[in-house]
Order: C-alpha cells, then structure tokens, then sequence
C-alpha cells in the first residue's frame, strides 16, 4: 500500500482497481510452502495432485482466498455488487 501511495497509484485506477489490486497483493502466495510449482509436480505433492498439476500454488492461493472471504467476518467481497 505504501509503494501503490507513493507512486499516486489513485490517480491511474478507480476504487475497483484499487480494491483488486490490494485483494491480489495481500493473497498472493498465501499459505505458499516455500517450493515451486515444478517440484510439487515432480515429486507429486498432494497440491500438484489436486489441482491437476495446473497451477498449484496459483490455485490453492486463490482456494485459500475464498475459503478465509467465506466468513461473515472476513466478507470483503460483500460490499461489491454483482
């Protein structure tokens, strides 16, 4: 958020924008493990093996994401409309 204030990111982007970016900065790599992708394919890790080796670390961030945004105390996508 600092880096996005410092370069006036606000004047580029409308409060969507602002609001994806922000979502897409703070879950990004959560719950990472530390390995690429390439390894838990390679040594067919239990995420390799459920998200079909396509993305997995991808995948589970986003997996992540929603399962946290599920909880009536962590709605942060409740306040967009569709």
């Amino acid at each position: 958020w600092r880096l996005a204030n410092l370069c006036n990111v606000i004047d580029f982007l409308d409060y969507h924008e602002t609001f994806a970016v922000l979502v897409a900065s703070l879950a990004h790599d959560l719950g990472h493990p530390g390995v690429n992708a390439r390894f838990l394919i390679e040594t067919k890790h239990t995420l390799a093996m459920t998200y079909n080796d396509r993305s997995p670390l991808q995948q589970m961030s986003s997996s992540k994401l929603f399962e946290i945004t599920k909880k009536p105390a962590c709605g942060i996508f409740s306040v967009l409309s569709r």
